[in-house]
């Protein structure tokens, strides 16, 4: 597996942990005496010689082989809240041997690099009284044998889900390598962006499918904190519903749970906040009424030109998506009611519709702090903000990407 094939999952990590000044040095590839001098002037290896100590109650042993790799250097670092720290490194024996004995303070990821601190590396679960064996070969690719646990099994399979998907970007991008953006006809274009974009949906759809099939736990923490840099609401939710269901105690379960609870409620990701308001035969009715459909939060009014013009446009797409579970909830800041309800019959607006015609002072405008109209908020099944101001063509390709 090649050396460049986990660092999209590590490199964003690595790249927050040099912003918050952590000393990861070195270019990553093998024999880099300097890079090997500084690191053992900084941090002493264990010495060459093999041992394969016991774990304890207060220690975890991680043992294994890198084939054709006596001499060289392995780094075990922590890998916890995005930043990456120092543990220890050793020598392999003349027979490529290795092994670890350390304290874990709790059950945390842990990363393995050869010949450098930097990625590319594995990823490891360690805590103590464990005992793990992780055997390396290192080519093209890093390819890796566990043998230890359940956990590092499933994490093990992400990390080869990962690097095939990595496999799968690189061979594009070798592709295409040398073809000059400038020349190629308008076909082309769009059959290398219909092909890229197949890729990337096949990784959505692969984490997706990991989550859901594999039991709750750290290897679904992990994918989506580290594999996934910008994980859909809806993948957070899977996640930790998951999580509580196979490992409530879990400290992971606590952290993803704190993520998503931190997320502000009008940011990408955040629970829309509750809207209750009459519709226009004094009916009231609530936002969450909506739940299970996507939902297009519409604020506007009969007498905002911008927003009648872009009627035409949702409607469109409202008849295109509405049986697939595509759903609006028009909130007016109107205050005279002939007006709101003239509009909604001129404009043939067939979904839900809600005011307290109090114009600007509208309760549900402050609450999502609007200040102009039109203004869009997209939401998913579970309620969550997914998309702001789309209008036109780019509501419908999200929800092109969304339904189809």
């Amino acid at each position: 597996m090649k050396h460049s094939g986990y660092k999209r999952i590590i490199a964003p990590v690595v790249g927050l942990a040099l912003v918050l000044s952590i000393a990861i040095v070195g270019c990553g590839s093998k024999g880099v005496a300097e890079e090997h001098k500084t690191m053992e002037e900084e941090t002493p290896a264990v010495a060459s010689s093999f041992k394969a100590d016991k774990p304890t109650d207060t220690s975890f042993l991680l043992k294994g082989k890198l084939v054709d790799g006596a001499g060289d250097l392995i780094v075990l670092q922590k890998l916890e809240l995005g930043q990456l720290s120092f543990i220890d490194s050793v020598r392999a024996d003349d027979k490529g041997r290795y092994a670890f004995n350390a304290a874990a303070d709790k059950p945390m990821f842990y990363y393995i690099t050869v010949n450098s601190m930097k990625p590319p590396g594995v990823p490891v679960l360690l805590s103590n009284g464990q005992a793990l064996e992780l055997n390396l070969t290192i080519g093209d690719y890093i390819e890796t044998e566990v043998k230890g646990d359940v956990a590092n099994d499933q994490l093990k399979s992400l990390y080869d889900m990962y690097l095939g998907h990595n496999k799968a970007d690189m061979a594009f991008q070798a592709k295409y390598s040398n073809v000059n953006p400038k020349a190629v006809s308008d076909s082309f274009r769009r059959a290398a962006n219909a092909e890229y974009m197949s890729i990337q949906k096949q990784r959505q759809s692969d984490i997706e499918s990991f989550i859901a099939n594999t039991p709750g736990g750290p290897a679904t923490y992990f994918a989506t904190t580290y594999v996934v840099q910008k994980p859909s609401p809806e993948m957070l939710d899977n996640a930790l519903t998951k999580l509580k269901k196979d490992a409530p105690a879990s400290l992971f379960t606590e952290r993803l749970e704190t993520r998503i609870n931190s997320i502000g409620a009008l940011d990408i990701g955040g629970l829309a906040p509750e809207i209750e308001l009459a519709s226009p035969t004094g009916e009231m009715v609530k936002l969450s009424s909506l739940r299970g459909n996507v939902v297009l939060i519409d604020f506007w009014a009969s007498w905002c030109r911008p927003c009648r013009a872009e009627n035409p446009n949702v409607v469109r797409v409202y008849n295109k998506y509405k049986d697939k579970g595509f759903e609006v909830f028009s909130v007016s800041l109107d205050n005279n009611g002939d007006r709101w309800k003239a509009a909604i019959q001129q404009d043939q607006l067939t979904w839900t519709h809600v005011s307290d015609l109090r114009g600007w002072k509208s309760s549900a405008a402050a609450l999502y702090q609007v200040s102009g109209i039109p203004k869009t908020f997209l939401l998913d099944k579970n309620g969550r903000i997914i998309a702001k101001d789309l209008r036109g063509h780019q509501l419908e390709a999200k929800l092109a990407e969304i339904f189809n």
